[in-house]
């Protein structure tokens, strides 16, 4: 593979990606650096599907090393630790964005892997790991739909700030991880203090703008390597026994949404099933 690097302006920075450099035999592999920050995201998904699976089996890993922030781990063996709570909010942040861009069916395990190989104190990565990830997929010749990207943004002492510093996040009224592609809105999570729902929206506009200036840099990468997308097609479906269960199930799901409380709902969940699996 050759090598390809693209810099990508935003607000808060410039966001450089390059691949065909490193983890070259990984299905698609990216480098993104912001200020002194540099993550590398790589994806790997297997040539054939799980037999027997009915979901999807994605893997999302986001790790901090040590070494990042020039530190050495301090334990007996000086390996790294288990994997921390931050580092699962971010993971899930990225499988939330980039999940529902696998087109339906596709169930060949699939892993995308986020390490921070250099660590700026002043970044926040969590909205640059979704770039890198998005990146990895699309330079990748795993199927993947239209490019996506995050962003985080924040309200600071009445000021706009994309990618902001941790100093920044602390007094933020308002703190939002966006996710969107050029179609839209894909992921948002975040909290503010008593924000009224015009800056929210306010907030909501901005950062899928500067969503789909990245994606369109990322859409632009994958172009320049040029990969085709690997053949593959959905298992069949019976449509007829769809349709049988279909039917058989509405009326007894519906009941049981209307239940009151959870365990009860559940409960008429499970015999739901167990009427429409008996016939």
């Amino acid at each position: 593979m050759k090598h390809h690097e693209i810099t990508v302006e935003t607000p808060g920075g410039d966001i450089h990606l390059e691949t065909g450099r490193i983890a070259r035999q990984a299905d698609g592999a990216v480098v993104l650096r912001f200020r002194q920050t540099v993550i590398l995201a790589t994806a790997v998904a297997a040539p054939e599907p799980r037999p027997g699976v009915g979901f999807f089996p994605l893997t999302v890993e986001y790790r901090e090393k040590l070494s990042a922030a020039g530190r050495i781990p301090g334990s007996y063996f000086r390996r790294e630790g288990r994997i921390t709570d931050a580092e699962v909010l971010v993971s899930r942040l990225v499988d939330r964005t980039i999940r529902p861009l696998f087109p339906k069916g596709f169930a060949c395990e699939t892993q995308v892997l986020l390490t921070v190989l250099s660590a700026d104190e002043e970044v926040e990565p969590s909205g640059l790991a979704i770039v890198a990830a998005a990146a990895a997929l699309e330079v990748s010749d795993i199927p993947f739909g239209a490019p996506a990207a995050g962003v985080r943004i924040a309200r600071h002492a009445g000021q706009w700030s994309v990618f902001p510093s941790r100093r920044q996040r602390l007094g933020a009224e308002v703190d939002l991880v966006v996710s969107a592609s050029e179609q839209g809105l894909i992921m948002v999570e975040g909290e503010a203090r008593q924000a009224s729902e015009e800056r929210v929206m306010a907030a909501l506009t901005r950062g899928a703008e500067v969503c789909r200036s990245l994606a369109g840099g990322i859409g632009e990468l994958g172009r320049r390597v040029g990969r085709a997308r690997r053949p593959w097609s959905p298992p069949p479906i019976d449509e007829t026994l769809a349709a049988e269960v279909a039917a058989a199930a509405a009326e007894p799901i519906s009941r049981a949404f209307g239940s009151g409380s959870k365990a009860e709902r559940r409960a008429r969940l499970d015999q739901a099933r167990r009427e429409v699996a008996a016939g």
